[in-house]
């Protein structure tokens, strides 16, 4: 009888999830399915999982391999393992996920009645009481209920409960890692499948059971990517052109906003209803900021081109966000914006970091070399000794703010001038690899700003140059700053110092006209400043080092943010009654800032 069975090879992808795993594990253990005619491979997406421990553990019941690859995405790490395979089907699922005892026994039968097809099973979600979890688990319910009675080119099964035919699978390349890394590389492999004319086949009888937490801002990100993953994959069908998948009609819309009013009761409707409207904004927003990132300069890493003025440098685009801004300010002061703007920034923080307030802005001290002393600036009353970065701290600041998937402006300054960093592109083309949400950004005297410079520091991955120009004036600067201005408008911007009132930084200058902070002043909460030996600085104007609210060898941005001495002066200073001395100098309540022997070198 076990002669006639299909051997299978289950597959599971899995990223810093071990306890999930285990109880994936677990429960692969009780199938009622003949333990030589399956095998299981768990690959290691470049995640900490203790290898040894699960092989030790699983091995002997499971027929268990364990592979470790670099972190590529699921898609990637689900190929890995199926060119380990050593079943003649593969059985996909997902580290989250727990089979049923029969799992693999009803696919069995289906293959034997269909050999050649793609198979999906459902899944069900095992956590009742998390609402965001149901709410995703209605979804692929409702959307496998509408395939199932509609032809539409957008049917898919979900990689959680996938059976398919290795060599099949092996033929077609696997899924596509690299392209659909954020999301939907279920959905494009389907599309691949059922473009080739082959057979698929829902099994509702294959169930898994899907126990994946989510929280409110979990689930926004959740479908928010799978809104990336959708353009993404409307690129993909265009480079093999098949063209875009049409849209579903409206009343499809609909019915996905009133599905839950079939399978819940009561105020959990109206919950589960205004969750479902959310997946729609959030899918709609992942897909226009994708289309955004890919449309005026992404395509280049899509195999097309993008330019910026007249060079043939492939620009790094802003966000959604920051292209509606400057759509907007064609017709409206930045004044009359900023408290909208303000609004966005804080709300887009709630939502991905917990804390409205958290930093917009990092700005890394890549170097403490300057080559001008300019009256207003803290160098020309202590020159500092020129040093450079560490790259062993770089790369810990870098990993700080990859480990948290921080997005927002990443600035090369702190009282220096970074284009004397010789390994600046180097620098810049580092944090873009490793945190690939940042936005690096130079602010520059623009002395040593050529446009050769220009140009490699933008390929690296440089999203805007802020020029400032400083006396004594002379024309060739103008000449060639406005030169460049004129070639390069999307990236570089210029302004003149004395367009604006300065800081005293924390006293220890007078500049002509002196910023007023009568209504409080919100450094503190806009930007995070690191400086050269990696230590997170409560303000920008700190010049001597005084506060600090950790290091990066130590400490990660939020606990560091969250300092709870200096996350009550901020508060203090954003109201404008400030008690730490710094900024009291910064309002004028006391003396200058001085030198008090902290560990900086000069």
């Amino acid at each position: 009888m076990h002669a006639a069975l299909p051997r299978i090879t289950v597959i599971i992808p899995t990223y810093r999830r071990t306890d999930a795993l285990r109880a994936c594990l677990r429960s692969l253990t009780k199938l009622d399915y003949p333990r030589e005619s399956f095998d299981v491979v768990v690959v290691d997406d470049g995640g900490d999982l203790p290898a040894l421990d699960i092989k030790a553990e699983f091995q002997a019941p499971l027929n268990l391999s364990v592979l470790t690859q670099e972190n590529a995405g699921p898609g990637a790490a689900r190929n890995t393992a199926a060119r380990a395979a050593r079943g003649d089907y593969l059985a996909f699922i997902d580290d989250d996920c727990m089979a049923e005892v029969d799992w693999l026994k009803v696919h069995a039968s289906a293959i034997a009645a269909h050999p050649h097809s793609l198979l999906g099973g459902r899944s069900r979600n095992h956590l009742a009481d998390n609402v965001y979890s149901a709410a995703s688990q209605h979804l692929i319910d409702c959307l496998y209920e509408y395939f199932a009675c509609h032809e539409s080119p957008a049917f898919f099964f979900a990689t959680n409960n996938l059976v398919v035919p290795r060599q099949q699978f092996l033929e077609l390349q696997g899924f596509d890692g690299e392209l659909m890394r954020f999301a939907s590389e279920d959905r494009e492999f389907c599309a691949r499948w059922s473009g080739r004319g082959q057979d698929m086949r829902f099994i509702p009888e294959a169930m898994v059971s899907h126990a994946h937490a989510l929280t409110l801002r979990s689930f926004w990100e959740q479908h928010y990517a799978y809104g990336r993953g959708a353009y993404r994959l409307r690129l993909a069908r265009l480079r093999r052109g098949q063209g875009p998948l049409r849209i579903e009609p409206v009343w499809f819309f609909i019915n996905l906003f009133l599905y839950p009013l079939k399978r819940a009761r009561g105020f959990a409707i109206v919950r589960l209803a205004l969750l479902m409207l959310l997946t729609h904004v959030a899918n709609l927003g992942g897909f226009l900021a994708e289309a955004s990132a890919q449309g005026t300069a992404g395509r280049g890493s899509m195999g097309g081109s993008a330019r910026l003025g007249a060079g043939d440098i492939t620009m790094i685009p802003p966000p959604l966000s920051a292209r509606i801004y400057q759509g907007l300010r064609r017709f409206v002061s930045h004044a009359r914006l900023m408290p909208a703007v303000t609004a966005y920034e804080k709300a887009a923080n709630w939502m991905r970091y917990g804390d409205p307030k958290f930093p917009r802005s990092i700005g890394i001290e890549v170097t403490t070399h300057c080559n001008r002393a300019c009256s207003y600036c803290p160098q020309s009353v202590d020159k500092l000794q020129a040093r450079h970065i560490d790259w062993e701290v770089y790369r810990l600041i870098l990993e700080r703010v990859s480990e948290m998937r921080w997005s927002g402006s990443l600035d090369f300054h702190f009282y220096n001038e970074p284009l004397l960093e010789e390994n600046l592109e180097s620098l810049v083309g580092m944090a873009r690899a490793t945190c690939p949400r940042v936005l690096p950004r130079i602010f520059t005297n623009g002395d040593l700003l050529t446009e050769k410079r220009l140009r490699s520091l933008a390929a690296a991955g440089v999203i805007n140059f802020n020029v400032t120009r400083h006396p004594p004036y002379n024309e060739e600067w103008d000449r060639r700053m406005g030169s460049l201005a004129a070639r390069y408008p999307h990236c570089l911007q210029w302004t003149c110092i004395e367009d604006w009132p300065l800081s005293n930084r924390a006293g220890l200058v007078k500049p002509r006209r002196v910023a007023s902070l009568k209504a409080g002043c919100y450094m503190t909460s806009y930007s995070l400043p690191i400086d050269i030996d990696g230590r997170y600085l409560f303000c920008c104007c700190d010049y001597y080092r005084q506060h600090v609210l950790g290091n990066v060898r130590e400490h990660g941005l939020v606990e560091a943010w969250n300092n709870p001495t200096y996350r009550a002066a901020r508060l203090q200073v954003n109201a404008g009654n400030p008690s730490i001395d710094i900024c009291r100098s910064c309002f004028g309540v006391n003396g200058g800032s001085r030198r008090n022997g902290a560990p900086l070198e000069d």
